[in-house]
C-alpha cells in the first residue's frame, strides 16, 4: 500500500508468454489479473525476505564460529544420494 493507506498503481511490463499465462490462470481461477499479480508479488517478497533472513543468520553463525561438523555435513549429503 501507498504511505497514506491507499493502493498504489504501478506499471508492470509482461512479455507475450507471461501475459498469456496470466490470462489463462485468471480464467481458470475466475480471478482478476491485478489480484494474481499482487499475490505473486507478495509471494516473491516473502521468499526474498526469508532468504535474506536465513543468509543473515548463517553469516552471524559463521562470524561466531558456529559451523557444521564434517560428520553433520556428510550426513546431510547422504540424505540426498
Amino acid at each position: 500500500m501507498a504511505p497514506n493507506g491507499s493502493d498504489e498503481r504501478i506499471e508492470v511490463r509482461l512479455d507475450a508468454r507471461q501475459s498469456e499465462r496470466l490470462d489463462a490462470l485468471a480464467r481458470e481461477t475466475s480471478r482478476a489479473r491485478p489480484d494474481l499479480i499482487g499475490e505473486a508479488i507478495d509471494a516473491y517478497l516473502t521468499q526474498q525476505e526469508d532468504d535474506l533472513r536465513a543468509i543473515g543468520e548463517g553469516l552471524a553463525d559463521a562470524r561466531a564460529g558456529r559451523f557444521a561438523s564434517a560428520d553433520a555435513i556428510e550426513a546431510a549429503f547422504a540424505r540426498w544420494r
